[in-house]
């Protein structure tokens, strides 16, 4: 079996690069840059670039691109996070009453209520949230439901309406979002899942293989993108943000962040996304 190589200096690092037949216009800016950021993440991004002779610089600037297109969906994903939280809480606590979540019977699988109960209290015993301390300085019972799911990760709050009974998740989908078909939203909130760790762990996106590609809705406006491709994101995000304002300004900081992005017309891939964002 093949060993890892090791790890190069900067000065071999830059000479690796020119090996590539990569020109590198700036050394001093390549040094720094490379002191900062990672080589092998780098070079991730060469496959978006056919053109010869390719420049280091045209790399460093769709790698600095991928993270500002990562901060705006994080913003969106943010948004999402405190929709979803306030929306399971609010039906689940109204159906259930507020310890309706410590009822295994309102849940499909009983092994999935125990690993969550489970969850819950290490969350509640290793993490310091006020709302949750205030909670036991004033009252004697178990936090409610609305108090809980501000402590739980977009993951857990992902499972938690999959694992929700049949009933209550075509409810929820139909008070929530139109009746979309729960296996679609279920595939949805685990595809935004994936992408909220990928942005929240620094790791590149426009060359990122989807591992939980969104199920698609029978859409005209869908038919053109495949589910694997990273605009989905804005397709997905458009109907579960489900406010025009909220939804304009992420869809417009993209816009004007792609339209200032000098390399873009490099790879039709970019380009192919700025005219999908637009026609959201």
């Amino acid at each position: 079996m093949r060993k890892s190589k090791p790890p190069l200096p900067i000065e071999k690092q830059i000479e690796n690069i020119k090996s590539k037949g990569i020109l590198i216009v700036d050394e001093t800016k390549c040094r720094e840059f490379l002191k900062r950021n990672n080589y092998q993440k780098l070079f991730l991004f060469r496959e978006f670039f056919s053109s010869t002779p390719l420049k280091i610089e045209n790399l460093i600037n769709l790698y600095n691109l991928d993270i500002e297109i990562r901060n705006i969906i994080f913003y969106g994903l943010g948004v999402i996070e405190t929709k979803l939280k306030t929306e399971l809480a609010y039906y689940h606590v109204l159906k259930y009453g507020n310890h309706g979540y410590l009822n295994q019977s309102h849940f499909d699988k009983s092994n999935f209520h125990t690993i969550f109960i489970e969850e819950i209290l290490k969350k509640v015993n290793k993490e310091k949230n006020q709302m949750i301390e205030n909670h036991f300085s004033r009252y004697d019972d178990d936090p409610p439901l609305y108090k809980i799911i501000e402590i739980l990760s977009f993951g857990q709050i992902s499972k938690f309406y999959s694992n929700m009974i049949l009933r209550d998740r075509k409810y929820f989908s139909r008070e929530n979002y139109n009746g979309i078909d729960i296996n679609i939203l279920s595939s949805w909130f685990k595809f935004l899942v994936e992408i909220r760790n990928i942005c929240a762990h620094g790791m590149p996106l426009l060359s990122r293989k989807i591992l939980f590609p969104p199920k698609k809705l029978k859409k005209v406006e869908w038919d053109s993108i495949s589910n694997k491709e990273i605009e989905i994101i804005f397709f997905v995000m458009k109907i579960i943000i489900d406010d025009p304002i909220e939804f304009n300004k992420i869809k417009i900081k993209l816009i004007n962040l792609l339209n200032g992005f000098s390399d873009y017309r490099m790879h039709s891939k970019l380009e192919t996304m700025l005219n999908r964002i637009k026609n959201l």
